[in-house]
């Protein structure tokens, strides 16, 4: 407030303004009103109260002590906002900086009616992105970039400074497109096919298979990865998942793509273009090690287990009593007793199974929109009563 009313007075007076404290105050206001949004989106109903404290427990169980806010937006998007100190550093007191916990974690989904609550299921995704960034996992990944981008031009200082501002710029992009196979792949062997197939028929029908960014490779690249592993590890069955159908014909769709169009929103974006086959070689030659490291994190998981073929029975058995029956999806046991203390479902058997139990088991119901939205509430209701079993177990004796 005090630097904008010194600057307004300079001006008044006639004086030009101090460009470096208006260019600060224009990212201060810029902070300001994104904390605004994320706080005044987060009060909408099923969002915060039951979402949030499902993601935290998840990420819990991967080790990571940050806080974590779901937050409704007015776009059919999922993103995760990595919110550091510095963020808050020109907004809010050293001391209240200093007693908080970071990092914050903002996971944006869209809000009802933009989208639907059993397409939650796609904040796995996010829930990747979050282990990649907080376990600095992308230092996992060496990148071994084309022949034709090595810094030759040392006769020419500013030639070899141009090179060498490319080659940056190649690994950087790499290292994106790297964490958003991870954070898919993880999706995928942390949930099980109906990531796949979420995918598929939420986002991949909303974009272009072929469109890729600086932060986001091709999404058919994404699709073949996922196909690849799926493939190797075996994890889409056959019968009766009445969904391989629609996701092989999405793999064919990817495979018979044409040449990816990379989307420029830079200058500096530019000069990568031309690099898009080099950055999607480097991208899949990562798959393996990908696999590799996310197997690590769930087979040292105690609550979070990596999926596996035998699972999609017990999801199927689960969807079957939520659509026929009206069974929540709660506890891992099939019958629950008052003999013994009950266990919480992770939240990837509750997505799985509400999303077949919707999918695979559609209800006769003629408006389809009413059905997707009493599946959505289940499945809210199945995440929060979970999770007070978790925090029932948490609490001391």
């Amino acid at each position: 407030k005090g630097s904008a009313a010194r600057e307004l007075a300079r001006v008044s007076a006639g004086e030009d303004p101090d460009l470096g404290t208006i260019y600060s105050l224009n990212s201060n206001i810029r902070d300001v009103g994104t904390v605004i949004d994320i706080f005044e989106q987060s009060g909408h109903r099923s969002l915060h109260p039951v979402l949030s404290p499902t993601v935290q427990s998840v990420l819990r169980a991967f080790g990571i002590d940050a806080q974590v806010l779901v937050s409704g937006t007015r776009d059919v998007s999922y993103e995760l906002q990595f919110v550091t100190e510095d963020f808050f550093i020109p907004l809010v007191p050293s001391s209240v900086i200093d007693n908080t916990a970071w990092p914050l974690l903002v996971f944006m989904v869209p809000r009802h009616p933009l989208d639907w609550p059993l397409h939650y299921v796609l904040l796995a995704h996010e829930i990747g992105h979050a282990i990649f960034k907080t376990k600095h996992l992308k230092s996992s990944f060496s990148i071994l970039p084309p022949s034709q981008l090595e810094a030759r031009s040392t006769s020419n200082p500013t030639q070899y400074l141009n090179e060498l501002k490319l080659l940056y710029r190649f690994t950087d992009v790499a290292h994106h497109w790297i964490e958003e196979v991870f954070s898919d792949i993880f999706s995928l062997l942390w949930v099980g096919p109906v990531y796949f197939h979420a995918f598929c028929r939420v986002l991949a029908s909303n974009m272009s298979l072929t469109q890729c960014t600086r932060t986001h490779p091709p999404t058919a690249l994404r699709i073949l990865a996922m196909a690849y592993v799926a493939e190797k590890l075996n994890l889409v069955p056959e019968k009766p998942f009445k969904f391989r159908a629609t996701i092989d014909s999405w793999i064919r769709y990817s495979e018979t793509n044409p040449t990816p169009d990379f989307t420029a929103k830079s200058t500096e974006d530019v000069t990568i273009a031309p690099h898009v086959s080099a950055l999607m070689a480097v991208t899949t030659l990562t798959i393996d090690t990908i696999v590799e490291r996310i197997k690590e994190l769930l087979s040292s998981n105690t609550s979070e287990t990596l999926y596996t073929c035998d699972m999609f029975t017990q999801d199927i058995d689960r969807a079957t009593r939520i659509a026929e029956q009206n069974i929540p999806a709660v506890e891992q046991a099939r019958r629950p007793t008052l003999t013994c203390a009950a266990t919480p479902l992770s939240a990837a058997r509750i997505f799985a199974a509400n999303w077949l139990a919707f999918y695979h088991f559609p209800l006769n119901d003629a408006d389809c929109a009413k059905a997707m939205d009493e599946h959505g509430k289940r499945l809210l209701n199945s995440l929060d009563a979970a999770e007070a079993l978790r925090e029932w177990d948490r609490a001391p004796r």
